[in-house]
């Protein structure tokens, strides 16, 4: 099974995210699956060497207070995951197109999730500034790449006109939020899910749609803005671009599954479904 996640490195969601879905895969062990990590920038905007975190959050949510109440929530949900979030730490809020771009080089060596991983608790637990190149270089020693041939690598150019097309390319999906996780090409989920949230999208795929493979694909999106359980799963028509140039109709899910994910999805202690950074929610 292939799964494409879509993210950013400095949002604290998609770090959770990527434990709930390693969650959701070890309570299925028959699954092999493969990442790809997509880039997305929460802040394309930034200066290349980033913006101090006390400006940005001023900035962002008007006052330190009101940063500290909506991270005390990220810090509960990433402790049920193992995460020990240190916000306190990070002292800058990087531009994160050469995390990026490493992250892309890493691919190519086949280390990204190392690298990934590597760049999360940089930034997440140790407070580094992960826009810098020399800390960059020294991540990607940590995860079996070159140390000096990463820093020619990233203080030139290279890749970073792949990574603007494919974030274009995610925008243009209709994807203004991650993390997002996209299966088989044909199903996506949205969000910082449960880990149980994903489990019927893994038995979805044995069972994929006639003609659900190549070409542009139908994508199913688990939209948490649902106001009633039966419109968690809302086929929409995003085609995630393939080999070929068809469309299809969208798959659905039924709305007793989408039910029972939901109120699994809601129980004591559980956190909401729809936690994630971008447009309209929580950006670090």
């Amino acid at each position: 099974m292939h799964i494409d996640i879509v993210s950013d490195v400095i949002c604290p969601w998609c770090f959770i995210g990527k434990r709930r879905l390693e969650r959701a895969l070890t309570l299925r062990p028959e699954l092999t699956a493969t990442l790809s990590w997509r880039a997305f920038e929460l802040n394309p905007d930034l200066p290349s060497d980033g913006i101090q975190r006390d400006a940005y959050t001023s900035a962002k949510f008007g006052s330190f207070r009101a940063a500290e109440r909506l991270y005390a929530g990220v810090s509960l949900a990433g402790r049920a995951e193992g995460i020990e979030f240190a916000f306190e730490r990070i002292r800058r809020v990087p531009n994160t197109l050469r995390a990026h771009r490493l992250i892309r080089l890493a691919a190519g060596e086949g280390c990204a999730e190392r690298v990934v991983e590597g760049l999360f608790r940089a930034y997440f637990l140790d407070g580094l500034d992960i826009g810098h190149t020399e800390i960059l270089a020294e991540l990607a020693a940590r995860s079996g790449l070159d140390q000096a041939e990463t820093r020619r690598y990233l203080m030139g150019d290279a890749g970073a006109t792949e990574v603007r097309a494919e974030e274009l390319r995610a925008r243009r999906l209709g994807i203004h939020a991650v993390p997002y996780f996209i299966l088989e090409r044909g199903y996506a989920i949205s969000g910082a899910q449960e880990a149980e949230m994903f489990l019927p999208m893994f038995s979805r795929r044995r069972r994929r749609p006639p003609g659900v493979g190549g070409g542009l694909t139908p994508l199913i999106t688990c939209y948490a803005e649902a106001a009633t359980p039966a419109r968690l799963f809302e086929g929409v028509r995003l085609p995630w671009r393939g080999d070929g140039d068809s469309r299809r109709r969208p798959a659905s899910v039924s709305a007793a599954t989408a039910a029972s994910v939901f109120r699994r999805s809601r129980q004591p202690g559980s956190q909401a479904a729809h936690s994630g950074c971008g447009k309209g929610r929580t950006r670090p």
